[in-house]
């Protein structure tokens, strides 16, 4: 296994943070709608000008609503990319 990026988002309440594993992007949790759109977001796609692409989105818990708004806004970014949810309660 090759750790080759690791990356950690200001998300305020919590953590959000993207890493390359193998062929593997992984982005656990979001943080804020705004920690998307300010930090996500430009991260991902200057990856994917590299030709980098997400695989995995890991949601670790789920917050009064923010979870829903940031995978609603999520969604709409990435709807013709291929990622898995994996949801642990």
């Amino acid at each position: 296994m090759d750790l080759s990026f690791l990356k950690f988002f200001p998300a305020l309440n919590g953590d959000s943070t993207l890493l390359r594993i193998n062929d593997y992007l992984i982005l656990i949790d979001g943080g804020y709608v705004n920690t998307f759109r300010e930090f996500i977001k430009p991260e991902l796609m200057r990856m994917n000008s590299q030709g980098i692409s997400l695989n995995h989105l890991i949601v670790t818990h789920i917050d009064n609503g923010i979870t829903n708004k940031f995978v609603t806004i999520f969604l709409s970014y990435i709807f013709n990319n291929s990622f898995q949810f994996y949801f642990h309660f």
